[in-house]
Parts: C-alpha cells; sequence; structure tokens
C-alpha cells in the first residue's frame, strides 16, 4: 500500500513507498523535487504515474542540474570578488584611496574597517555552497546587499572626487545582482517544478 501524507507542507519521497521501505531515519527523508532520479528508478511508482508526471521525472533533471550549478558558481564568484576587495583595502588602504577613490585618507582605519566587512560578507555569500538545498534562503540575503549596495552607491556617487568609478562599481554590482535573481529564479523554479505536478496530479496514487 502507498501512503502519502503531508508533512511540513512537502511530500516525500519515503512517504510514497510501502511502508517496509520506508527509512527508519527522519533525517533521510528527502523532499521529493529534490531527488527525481528516486522516481526514475522505481518502477513500481512510475508506472502508476500520469506520463506527463514521467515526463518532467525524467526531464526535469538536467535543466535544474544546470540552473544550480550556474547558481553555485555565481555565488562561489560573488563571494571571491567580496574577499579579495576586501583584502585589498584592508592591506592598502592609501592605495586604494589614492588611486580608486581619487581622495587622501586622514587615517587608514575606516578603510580597514570596510575591508575587514567586505571579507566577512564574502564568507556570507558562499556559506549557502556548504548545503545549497538546506541553506538556499541565503541567497537571498546576497540579492538584498547587493540591491542596497547598488542603491547606496548610485545615490551617494556625487559625493566622491571619483564618481564614475563609484558608477562602474554600481553597474558591476547591478549586475551581479541581475544575474544571482536569475539564476535563482531557474534553480528555484526547477526545484519545485517535479513536486508540484506530483502533488497535483497523484493523490489518488498516494491518498
Amino acid at each position: 500500500m502507498l501512503i502519502g501524507r503531508q508533512k511540513g507542507g512537502h511530500r516525500h519521497v519515503s512517504q510514497w513507498l510501502p511502508r517496509e521501505r520506508r527509512p527508519s531515519s527522519r533525517a533521510a527523508r528527502t523532499p521529493i523535487a529534490q531527488v527525481p532520479h528516486v522516481l526514475q528508478g522505481n518502477d513500481r511508482i512510475m508506472s502508476r504515474l500520469p506520463a506527463g508526471v514521467k515526463t518532467d521525472a525524467l526531464g526535469v533533471e538536467k535543466s535544474r542540474g544546470l540552473a544550480v550549478a550556474a547558481l553555485r558558481l555565481l555565488l562561489g564568484l560573488i563571494g571571491l570578488h567580496s574577499i579579495g576587495l576586501g583584502l585589498i583595502i584592508y592591506m592598502r588602504p592609501d592605495w586604494f584611496a589614492r588611486v580608486i577613490l581619487a581622495a587622501e585618507p586622514e587615517t587608514p582605519f575606516f578603510l580597514r574597517q570596510v575591508g575587514v566587512f567586505l571579507v566577512c560578507l564574502g564568507f556570507v555569500y558562499g556559506f549557502p555552497l556548504l548545503d545549497l538545498t538546506r541553506y538556499h534562503r541565503l541567497v537571498l540575503l546576497t540579492i538584498g546587499t547587493k540591491l542596497i549596495a547598488v542603491l547606496f552607491l548610485l545615490t551617494n556617487a556625487r559625493l566622491a572626487p571619483a564618481s564614475g568609478v563609484i558608477q562602474l562599481a554600481a553597474l558591476g554590482d547591478g549586475l551581479m545582482t541581475a544575474s544571482l535573481v536569475l539564476t535563482y529564479a531557474l534553480a528555484r523554479r526547477h526545484v519545485w517544478t517535479l513536486s508540484r505536478a506530483v502533488s497535483d496530479e497523484t493523490n489518488d496514487v498516494s491518498g
């Protein structure tokens, strides 16, 4: 007998299996949308699903994999960019102020403080890479901080001697933000495509 209960708003693969094949550990349960290959390997379940759902189960994985890979790459590059920029500012504050900002710093303290902050942000940006499935919502934090950075740079560029450099920095952050929003949206869409299809069309199978 197949059992398909709802728990926490998500249907789990383990709850679709016969009772004797369920994993004993709660931690072993995996959301069905994250492992379409489980459906592919289970002929008993696949034979009872509608044809469209079977196609989703077999076809969504490749697209989702590309989107998630792009998201991982972007998060890594954004994190490295922040860490690298922070280290440059911290180690060479006078050079950064004169060459990049076209200004003479009164003290390197505040620039070095900015450098440390950027390094910390870089590690926060990269943290979801440890487990993107579990920490994917932290990507929204990265998007939010980048949007704030773009708004700050655009609205305060006129206050800096090298306003053109500040505007270029805003453009760079804006491109990073747009790319991150796009890849995150694609990854999220593919992650939940199969889950919605299965939940909508197989209540009679798993009920």
